[in-house]
Formats: structure tokens, C-alpha cells, sequence
């Protein structure tokens, strides 16, 4: 039923510019004499109706692809979408980033670690340009997501 409103809606909405175009508009235009070719027309917007369901369904199956990477201005849009608030939500990812951040750096400490111990037993240089590798990042970024990190 809210279909049918929203349909009955346009086509009210469509006459009121319609009339406003044809009308007053072009009456407007025509009486301070101005050049035809860049009259304006009244549009409208805002009636559209989002299937939330398809558009979820589509975001699943491109996060699932691994096509985009979950992200605090995804996960605020979502919350856009249906309503809800996204305050909140906005420190839950600042704390994932923050842990992240941690494990990251833990991970690097691990691997200059593991790299100075490995290069003084072959007689090679122990050190690093101290960066991690995309691979080492991919994983510890998988391990912490959003769900996994509670409110205390």
C-alpha cells in the first residue's frame, strides 16, 4: 500500500511541475524577454523509494567478492540507509583502527625481531626498512573486524 501512495505522490508531484513549468516558468521567462534556449525547468526528487533488501543484497555480494574492503564511511552510509544511528558505531571503528594499528606494529617489532635474529646466524644485515608486508597487513586486518570488538 505505501507503493501505491508513493506512486499516487509522483504523479501529483509531476502535475504541480508540470503547471509550474508550462506556467509560471515560461510566463516568467517570456515577460523579461529572455533568450528561450536557457529557460529552466523545475524538477523534483526525494520520492524514490530504496529497496534497502536489493541494495544489502548487492553490497553483501560485492563485500563477499572481496571487491570493497569494510570501512567506517561504508558502514556509516549503510547506517544512512536504514535509519539508524551512526555516533556509535563511529568509535566501535575508531577502537578496530586503533587495535589494528597496535597488532600491526606488534607485528613489525615480530618481524625485524625474527629478521635481526635470522640475519645475525648467515652473517647478513639485521636491518629493515621496518615496514610490514601487504600480505602481513591483509591478515592482521582480517583477524579484527568491527564484530569481534565489544563495549566494555
Amino acid at each position: 500500500m505505501s507503493d501505491l501512495f508513493v506512486l499516487a505522490l509522483k504523479n501529483y508531484v509531476d502535475h504541480i511541475r508540470d503547471v509550474m513549468n508550462d506556467e509560471a516558468v515560461y510566463q516568467l521567462w517570456r515577460l523579461n524577454k529572455m533568450d528561450m534556449r536557457y529557460m529552466p525547468r523545475l524538477e523534483f526528487s526525494g520520492l524514490e523509494k530504496d529497496n534497502i533488501s536489493e541494495w544489502l543484497n548487492a553490497l553483501s555480494q560485492v563485500a563477499n567478492a572481496n571487491l570493497i574492503t569494510p570501512s567506517k564511511e561504508i558502514q556509516e552510509e549503510i547506517l544512512d540507509r536504514l535509519d539508524l544511528p551512526t555516533e556509535e558505531a563511529g568509535k566501535q571503528w575508531d577502537k578496530v583502527e586503533e587495535i589494528r594499528d597496535d597488532l600491526i606494529a606488534v607485528a613489525t617489532q615480530a618481524q625485524e625481531s625474527s629478521t635481526a635474529v635470522a640475519g645475525a646466524g648467515n652473517g647478513s644485515s639485521s636491518k629493515t626498512n621496518g615496514s610490514v608486508s601487504p600480505k602481513a597487513k591483509s591478515q592482521v586486518s582480517s583477524i579484527v573486524s568491527p564484530k569481534k570488538i565489544k563495549d566494555n
